[in-house]
């Protein structure tokens, strides 16, 4: 299954059994799965697009909410990827990896202007 790919950290072939599994029965859980696997690729506008897809099927899932954080951050669009982490902040609040990636930025801020 994708998941065991994945998990070996094949995410090309991880991909190609979500988007096959995705063609069956469209669900947010596998597009989510999807844009995880096209984040570790760098096809990060895809992982966007894609996410968007699965929170239309069902708003709110953190995992996907911080594909789209991920995505956004990796592409350099820092106001925007903290927009989206405020917002699983806000509905997810004891959400471990929202409250790693905001202490993470809270630091790596206070750092830079330290430095200036």
């Amino acid at each position: 299954s994708g998941i065991i790919f994945a998990s070996a950290g094949d995410a090309k072939t991880a991909l190609e059994f979500f988007r096959s599994a995705r063609n069956a029965s469209e669900s947010p859980i596998l597009l989510t799965a999807e844009a995880w696997c096209l984040l570790t690729l760098g096809q990060y506008e895809e992982a966007i697009q894609i996410s968007r897809k699965a929170l239309e099927l069902y708003p709110f899932v953190p995992e996907t909410m911080l594909a789209i954080v991920e995505a956004h951050h990796c592409l350099g669009n820092t106001a925007e990827a903290h927009q989206w982490l405020e917002r699983v902040r806000t509905q997810a609040p004891d959400n471990f990896t929202a409250k790693y990636l905001a202490a993470k930025w809270k630091k790596r801020s206070r750092n830079k202007k330290h430095l200036n």
